[in-house]
């Protein structure tokens, strides 16, 4: 209405109390839980009993929120056994809905918690109880007690290597230097996995311009987390070319047929595996195109620094004068 009246765009920007009074939450659980251990400190069950409040009234999501945390309370740890018990509650306070990781934080906190809490009961290093109890990359395909799969990890790997880029093994000495300098300092340790990818199939398209620069419509639309850079990067990859020679389009529903937007860690696993496919369809084109131009084998070609080359040779020729040839029909330079 504003912008009507005065012919002019109007950007209204909500005070910080009117931000807490009126937008939903993040998250306000309460949650017990157990864990249970043998003698050698292997976990044999897991109990938790949460009630998360989902505020005044439902948003979209809120009680998404805690199932889905519910089902990540395993964590990468082997457990026999477990039991969760999910409850909601309504209260007089702003409703919650999904917000930076919705349930599954939560969940690896709990749970994180637990262990550090058994490591000193038991009197074991909290990372050699976690590396006691990861799933093994033997195990994999893994099927947790609260269904989900995992198709591969290897978390005791990914636990040693973060342990030399931190240098865990020094801190003891940093501890010291620290109380002689009259400092605290502290160190923890915590796992993480979550469930992400699940908003549905993602669009994404690949041309390849006269100019030998690309164009990549897709459905997603970034919100700050950087998606343009990685998209950019994935095609980049693939054809040899500088990211910025890819022109990465977001929104333009002009351009764009369908979308799943950002959210849920979706965008890469499933804009991004859209794109990947797109790129490697296109590749081939251009290599049964450069093959025809370069009389050689599909298979003895290489794409790098912009051009189609036969390898160990230096018979090339660049994806500009690719995209220019008579044979070169726009479905070919086009791919989904």
């Amino acid at each position: 209405v504003a912008a009507k009246r005065l012919k002019r765009p109007v950007k209204w920007i909500a005070e910080r109390n009117e931000h807490f009074l009126g937008d939903a939450q993040g998250r306000d659980n309460v949650t017990t839980a157990k864990l249970a251990l043998d003698e050698k400190g292997r976990f044999l069950a897991l109990d938790v009993d949460l009630v998360a409040d989902l505020g005044a009234y439902l948003s979209c999501y809120a009680p998404f929120i805690p199932f889905i945390g519910a089902g990540m309370s395993p964590g990468v740890y082997d457990l026999p056994a477990c039991f969760i018990r999910v409850r909601a509650a309504y209260t007089n306070t702003v409703p919650v809905d999904a917000y930076r990781g919705a349930g599954r934080p939560e969940a690896a906190y709990v749970l994180e918690r637990l262990v550090d809490v058994a490591a000193r009961e038991t009197g074991v290093a909290p990372d050699r109880l976690r590396k006691l109890n990861f799933i093994k990359p033997k195990a994999m395909p893994y099927v947790t007690q609260t269904g989900k799969a995992y198709d591969s990890g290897e978390f005791a790997a990914h636990m040693e290597r973060a342990q030399a880029i931190a240098d865990w093994a020094g801190f003891n000495k940093r501890l010291a230097r620290s109380k002689k300098a009259g400092k605290l300092r502290g160190i923890g340790f915590a796992t993480y996995i979550e469930a992400c990818g699940n908003n549905g199939p993602e669009t994404a398209t690949i041309v390849l311009e006269k100019d030998g620069s690309v164009t990549v419509p897709i459905g997603s639309q970034s919100t700050g987390q950087g998606h343009h850079t990685a998209y950019a990067q994935i095609v980049a990859d693939h054809l040899g070319l500088p990211p910025e020679r890819v022109n990465v389009i977001q929104g333009d529903t002009d351009l764009i047929r369908t979308g799943m937007g950002t959210g849920g860690s979706s965008s890469i696993p499933c804009g991004g595996a859209s794109l990947d496919a797109a790129t490697r369809k296109l590749v081939k084109n251009l290599k049964d195109l450069a093959a025809d131009m370069l009389e050689a084998g599909p298979g003895d070609l290489e794409i790098a620094d912009g051009h189609v080359r036969v390898a160990g040779t230096d018979r090339a020729v660049s994806l500009a004068d690719i995209a220019k040839s008579p044979k070169a029909k726009p479905e070919l330079l086009r791919t989904e």
